[in-house]
């Protein structure tokens, strides 16, 4: 059955309360930008990194988005998903659809929607950056299943996106213990060393412009970094470049690293794979000795080490870092502390990179089903 958004849904816009006023801010109304959406992993959304106050709400023309409403992002970029899980509002990057529940499941749509994405570029407009605008998404057209139908894809791409929620919390909270173990045994450290003698980072491997393909050997560049590695939309090479950056094979238990731009000192740990990995150059792999993964991790973790990496960067289009940099930095060190430190947090750390190969697969599993159920 073929309908218009329009026919579906009610579509809400957002917009910025004024930040000359601070009395419009830091209240404890949701208030969501195209941002949130892009650190929030789960399908469901509650909160924000800045809310408004009433005051905010009744002099803007942001309006209430109710519990349900599918969220849009409709520039900057457009594509970003979730569904309110509390009354809330949003910035203008913003389209948020309320669903007629006669006629369409809302998270039927919120997975429906993620396999028109492209689509949905495709017909927005903008000489700066693409804007999904209000009217073209109303008459946008979609093939919906019947309700009954609905639910049973519902409800088995939502026992995947559950399972995959459940390893991503556990991960966090592996992650949330390891860092308390670190400050723990660190926090009365005076001692310091090199970080190059935990760990050697290299600038990853510079491919030309011409050798990227739609297939091949995957490339792990900055925008595949994130708290874990995301390669569902990744960059390729051709088979034959494989012995030219062999040295940047990223394996199972590294860490990379991004040395620019917005994301400069964002790391994350390249999980469990089954197929090679290659790191882009401006990213770093971390060569790393001793068995130390848990120390240099959660050695990157500290706001101290972060910190300075950050005034660290150079440039005058957007900060950098090399590998010399960061292999110079100073951080706290004391061997004995280091190795009862390691032996204990090896095993968690096996198991969250274990957990993040078996959340790749589930969305892998997850992709196949969009395709089956949405074409």
């Amino acid at each position: 059955m073929k309908f218009k958004i329009k026919e579906l849904c009610q579509i809400i816009c957002g917009s910025t309360p004024s930040t000359t006023k601070p009395e419009y801010w830091d209240g404890d109304i949701v208030w969501l930008t195209p941002k949130d959406l892009s650190i929030n992993r789960n399908k469901y959304i509650v909160d924000s990194s800045n809310k408004i106050t009433s005051k905010g709400l009744n002099n803007s023309s942001t309006k209430i988005v109710p519990k349900g409403a599918v969220l849009l992002s409709s520039r900057a970029p457009i594509g970003y998903l979730a569904i309110s899980n509390c009354e809330l509002c949003t910035n203008q990057g913003f389209k948020s659809l309320v669903c007629d529940k006669d006629l369409i499941n809302n998270e039927y749509l919120y997975y429906l929607l993620q396999t028109k994405v492209e689509e949905l570029k495709s017909i927005s407009t903008g000489s700066t950056f693409l804007e999904l605008s209000t009217n073209t998404l109303k008459d946008y057209e979609i093939d919906i299943h019947d309700m009954a139908e609905q639910q049973h894809i519902v409800n088995i791409l939502g026992t995947i996106d559950d399972k995959i929620d459940n390893l991503e919390n556990c991960n966090n909270k592996l992650i949330d213990y390891s860092n308390n173990l670190y400050n723990n045994y660190f926090s009365q450290c005076e001692e310091k060393t090199l970080l190059s003698n935990i760990a050697i980072m290299k600038s990853g491997f510079a491919f030309k412009s011409e050798w990227w393909q739609p297939t091949g050997i995957p490339v792990i560049k900055i925008a595949n970094i994130d708290n874990s590695l995301n390669m569902e939309d990744c960059s390729f090479v051709s088979n034959d470049k494989i012995e030219l950056a062999k040295e940047f094979i990223a394996n199972q238990g590294d860490i990379v690293f991004a040395m620019t731009g917005a994301t400069l000192g964002k790391f994350c740990i390249v999980p469990k794979h089954d197929e090679t990995y290659l790191v882009n150059q401006r990213v770093g792999k971390f060569f790393i000795k001793n068995n130390n993964l848990p120390f240099l991790y959660c050695t990157l973790k500290t706001k101290d080490v972060f910190e300075s990496i950050l005034n660290l960067g150079s440039g005058s289009a957007q900060p950098n870092i090399s590998a010399i940099d960061v292999n110079n930095l100073l951080v706290k060190y004391n061997k004995t502390l280091v190795e009862n430190f390691n032996n204990k947090l090896n095993p968690i750390f096996n198991k969250i990179i274990n957990n993040t190969y078996t959340i790749q697969k589930l969305n892998e599993l997850k992709q196949l089903y969009l395709k089956k159920f949405f074409g």
